[in-house]
């Protein structure tokens, strides 16, 4: 089915006047309130909250756009802080903003005519921000003076000067001259040649070299430089601020895209450095921010001196679109508003509302997915053959509907605290939808740990664990849900849900729904030949092991650790032949996809089973050289069933028994205090039997780390002081770390130890 749509009226974009005919604003008066507030009262700090799509941009323009209407004084300067960086950034980008939106809005000329100065002023501070002119004077004084020696030595030039030196000094001696040339000398002439050979040898051995360099450097470069620093740049903007207040100029500031900011901690420096410019009394502020911020606001009364508690003094929130409201805008988008009240048009809009989880942007971004377009006209598509899923999709999204008016609505939370519940309940759906027609249960759909942070108020998680509850009952009741029931070892119950078919899902994740259950099938049973394989290598010390599946339990079973009905057992066997196929891709039929199903919850069973007859023979063999015998059969009464897994007992009677109960807890224990109590009644009840104070043990195994025996413990030791303080001392616990394999002998040896120690003192 294809119906026309006026296509020019859908947008993207927020509220702008020209697209205002897909814009619903149901509360006028809170419109009206903020306008008037902000023209007529004095400047003050506005929060404004909402999930993101849900049209808080389209909000503050809207209220704008009246305000310009009555008051073309007051000035909006938006201030998009999606990308924070720094206080001195964002210091600029306020003045340019301000510059800018002055310009824009009013008359510049008659600003000047008014008061040159400060429009003058003003320009001056905005091209100050695109330049940084450097301010600098240096003077600098350089005097150096440089002296050194040198000696060198010519040998060549050094021989021939000591030789003339010592030809004269024996030609004065013996008169050579005479003597070879028949010559009569001046004997002072021979005392000159003596002497300047003297000299020559004195100058070849010693040559000094000696420089003094003086230099002086002065050099002095001046410029100013108004914007100094953020501390100036704050100064010039309050001062501003004030000049444009004398001319009558009311400035708002906008600040939006809070919500894109995912550190809570930059969000709180930001506000934190704005405060003074927020708190000055000089201009309004709008800050719009997504959920996070309101919840931190509507918390900080019980913090110490919190920061946003004293800041803003009117929060606004924008809620979730009801029902009645995405219809009226469909109508509007359709071109026959008449269509919007047919069966099958209602429940593709409720199925677009459903899976919009109420958001309107995202509504209408799923409606555009349906175009399609024919000689330039838009149609959307209603697919007949999606008409059971909008179906299925319209129930779900009335059975949310019911929840929230009879749940939430008569309970008079704020619209905050009622759009994230609703928002919760919407997420929920999607989860369930997304498994398929695989079955889950309601760990699966909602985890405290993992998806709610510490902002949330406590009693959050109270109301949410009651909505859940509620969600999955009404399907139920409803038809679109299965339920079942699987009971533990130790007798928890457990429940699991399914779509049944009566309900069409369908979602925009593909979903294969017999890889997923093939998927599901092998999960646990990895998790469960992991434990198999680690018993077998920690008894039989064999690390290096490649035997199969059956061989380990076929070895296991000769030491006695496993009974012999795990041989012959046809489920077993069934399963193991089941999860050989799938590994090697052979075909599955469907009665093997059936049993797939149903096994892949009872593949956890027999883990446990595995793991407590590991812990029943590791212990069983320890104690008996402590004249301990160990049993699963003993019970205190003919009559009665023994409630433990088993029990060590001293063959002297006066010693105390020692009672184990083994659990294996990869998941919060839902029931665990119910269960505990049955466990501590109990022992008391077998105490009274038995005449004598015995000991429980509790062995835990996890492969989902401590927090969850910690959980234990804690409940454990509370219930003990609160209700059964005669036990205390009596109940102990051994816990498998995940730092080890989740079978080790050896460390449960030890602890057994420290049990046989403990009863003998």
């Amino acid at each position: 089915m294809e119906i026309l749509i006026n296509h020019r009226v859908i947008s993207d974009s927020p509220y702008n006047g020209d697209n205002e005919d897909i814009f619903v604003f149901d509360d006028e008066e809170l419109i009206s309130q903020i306008k008037q507030e902000i023209i007529n009262g004095t400047p003050t700090c506005f929060l404004v909250s909402g999930y993101r799509g849900v049209g808080k941009t389209s909000f503050i323009r809207r209220v704008e756009q009246d305000i310009k209407k009555e008051n073309s004084k007051v000035v909006f300067i938006k201030l998009n802080v999606a990308k924070y960086e720094s206080y001195s950034l964002l210091l600029r980008k306020i003045i340019r903003e301000v510059y800018l939106s002055i310009s824009e809005t009013q008359d510049i000329n008659e600003l000047k005519k008014q008061n040159n100065e400060i429009i003058t002023s003003l320009e001056l501070l905005f091209e100050r921000t695109f330049h940084e002119v450097l301010s600098s004077q240096k003077s600098s004084f350089k005097h150096e003076t440089t002296s050194s020696v040198n000696i060198q030595i010519n040998i060549k030039k050094l021989s021939v000067a000591i030789l003339t030196l010592l030809i004269a000094a024996l030609n004065i001696q013996f008169n050579l001259t005479d003597w070879f040339v028949n010559l009569k000398t001046n004997k002072y002439i021979d005392l000159i040649l003596l002497g300047i050979s003297a000299l020559w040898v004195a100058i070849e051995l010693f040559s000094v070299k000696n420089t003094i360099n003086k230099n002086k450097t002065d050099f002095l470069e001046i410029s100013r430089k108004t914007l100094y620093d953020d501390e100036i740049a704050e100064y010039q903007l309050n001062k501003t601020l004030k000049d444009l207040n004398t001319l009558g100029i009311q400035p708002v500031f906008i600040i939006d895209e809070l919500d894109k900011i995912d550190e809570n901690e930059k969000i709180e420096a930001l506000i934190g450095e704005l405060k003074p410019l927020m708190l000055s009394g000089l201009a309004s502020f709008i800050l719009v921010s997504g959920q996070n911020l309101y919840y931190k606001f509507h918390t900080a009364h019980i913090l110490d001196d919190a920061l946003i508690a004293s800041i803003f003094s009117k929060t606004l929130h924008i809620p979730l679109w009801s029902t009645k409201k995405f219809f009226e805008l469909f109508s509007k988008i359709v071109s026959d508003s008449n269509l919007a009240n047919e069966k099958n048009i209602v429940n593709y809009v409720k199925s677009k509302i459903l899976n919009s989880n109420r958001l309107p942007r995202r509504f209408l971004n799923l409606i555009r997915q349906d175009l399609v377009w024919k000689d330039k006209k838009a149609y959307i598509e209603v697919l007949e053959e999606d008409a059971q899923v909008y179906i299925t999709d319209a129930k779900l999204l009335e059975i949310i509907d019911e929840i929230q008016e009879n749940e939430l609505l008569t309970l008079g939370y704020s619209e905050g605290i009622v759009d994230f519940f609703i928002s919760q309940l919407h997420i929920w759906v999607q989860r369930m939808k997304l498994k398929g027609n695989s079955f889950f249960c309601k760990d699966d759909i909602y985890n405290l740990e993992n998806d709610y942070k510490t902002t949330h108020p406590s009693w959050y998680f109270t109301k949410l664990n009651s909505l859940v509850i509620s969600l999955l009952e009404k399907l139920v009741d409803s038809g679109l849900l299965e339920k079942k029931i699987e009971k533990s070892d130790d007798g928890e119950e457990i429940l699991y849900f399914k779509w049944t078919e009566q309900a069409s899902i369908k979602t925009e994740a593909l979903i294969d729904e017999d890889d997923e259950l093939k998927s599901r099938f092998l999960m646990n049973f990895i998790e469960f030949e992991k434990y198999l394989r680690e018993i077998y290598q920690d008894i039989f010390k064999d690390n290096n092991s490649r035997f199969s599946i059956t061989q380990m339990i076929k070895s296991l079973i000769e030491i006695e650790l496993l009974p012999k009905r795990w041989v012959t057992d046809n489920q077993l066997n069934s399963i193991i032949r089941l999860r050989n196929k799938i590994v090697h891709g052979e075909i599955i039929t469907s009665q093997e996809l059936d049993l797939v199903q149903n096994y892949a919850f009872e593949i956890n069973k027999i883990k446990a089973h595995l793991i407590e007859e590991y812990t029943y023979y590791v212990t069983k063999r320890h104690l008996e050289q402590y004249n301990y015998f160990t049993t699963k059969e003993l019970s205190y009464d003919k009559n009665s069933k023994f409630l433990f897994d088993f029990v060590a007992r001293n063959k002297s009677f006066n010693v105390p028994d020692v009672l184990f109960e083994v659990k294996v807890l990869n998941a919060p224990y839902s029931a665990l205090r119910y269960h505990l109590y049955k466990y501590l009644e109990g022992l008391e009840e077998y105490n009274s039997h038995s005449g004598k104070y015995n000991y429980l043990v509790f062995i835990i195994y996890s492969q989902n780390g401590r927090k969850i025996y910690d959980k234990f413990k804690e409940q454990l030791e509370r219930i003990l002081l609160e209700e059964f303080p005669r036990l205390q001392g009596y109940i102990l616990s051994y816990y498998n770390s995940e730092y080890r394999g989740d079978a080790n002998q050896s460390r449960l040896k030890i602890f057994l130890e420290d049990i046989v120690k403990k009863i003998k003192n």
